[in-house]
């Protein structure tokens, strides 16, 4: 068991839909750097939020 505390960082942008970055199949927007963080990062993709208004985008 390491007794290292880990590193979180928690990113969540305001009226950003799943598909407005390069790194989600956006056709024509670059967004190299959120992609390379993108690259590197855990992503939840299966979750369940209550209706606020940033959390449920």
């Amino acid at each position: 068991m390491t007794t290292q505390r880990p590193n979180v960082v928690l990113v969540i942008t305001d009226d950003q839909g799943y598909g407005d970055l390069g790194c989600t199949g956006h056709p024509w927007l670059k967004t190299p750097r959120i992609d390379a963080f993108h690259d590197d990062a855990i992503r939840l993709t299966d979750f369940h939020v209550s209706p606020l208004c940033t959390p449920t985008r």
